[in-house]
């Protein structure tokens, strides 16, 4: 007479066997996988159209092309020019001002006191005037540079953006805000060329401003 098997021992071998070939599975993923070539992962993060982070972004110094450009000379000497010749009205208005208080103090012990205070007023009123004319004067260069410079800061930003667009980056950063970077990757010399011939022709024309405002 045979002996059945039990049902707890069937149970038993059965589990055995599942786990058995989930190993095998297991281990015949694994070989496989090894014997994938790292070339295939290579190609997969060298795609065509992918750069390093490292060669999508642009460096410049702006300020230092605005300082160094042709342009700014330009401004400068035009302003320089300008005030260069009201110094010189300047200087002859301050000569005939110190004539003037020179004459009035000659002219104190001999005039009634009436007099005096009313050619101290006007003598007052000119100096005033004139202090008002220089600081005016001054107000208008400082404006003028500053305007002239945000221009050519306009024009400078639009040679940059068409830089970064042609070599491909996706961001141009201020060299002053990167600790350290690739030289290759400065555009600061060839901003300047650009910049350069493109203002070329400038001309400045400067008005006079020596009247205050209102």
């Amino acid at each position: 007479m045979m002996k059945q098997r039990s049902s707890s021992s069937s149970l038993v071998d059965a589990s055995s066997i599942l786990a058995f070939a989930r190993w095998i599975f297991c281990l015949f993923i694994l070989v496989c996988a090894s014997s994938v070539p790292l070339s295939a992962y290579a190609q997969e993060t060298d795609q065509p159209g992918t750069r390093p982070i490292g060669e999508l972004i642009g460096i410049v110094d702006i300020a230092s092309v605005l300082q160094q450009s042709d342009a700014i000379t330009i401004i400068r000497k035009a302003i320089d020019e300008q005030n260069t010749l009201f110094q010189s009205e300047i200087s002859q208005e301050e000569v005939e001002l110190r004539n003037a208080e020179k004459q009035l103090n000659e002219d104190k012990t001999s005039i009634s006191k009436e007099e005096f205070e009313v050619r101290l007023a006007g003598f007052e009123e000119r100096v005033i005037r004139l202090q008002r004319q220089i600081q005016a004067q001054k107000n208008g260069f400082d404006r003028a540079y500053t305007e002239a410079q945000e221009r050519l800061e306009k024009e400078l930003l639009l040679i940059i953006s068409a830089i970064a667009k042609e070599r491909g980056f996706a961001m141009v950063l201020q060299s002053k805000d990167a600790v350290v970077y690739d030289t290759s990757l400065d555009i600061s010399e060839e901003a300047l060329a650009r910049l350069n011939a493109q203002t070329k022709n400038l001309k400045i024309t400067l008005e006079r401003r020596d009247q205050p405002d209102g």
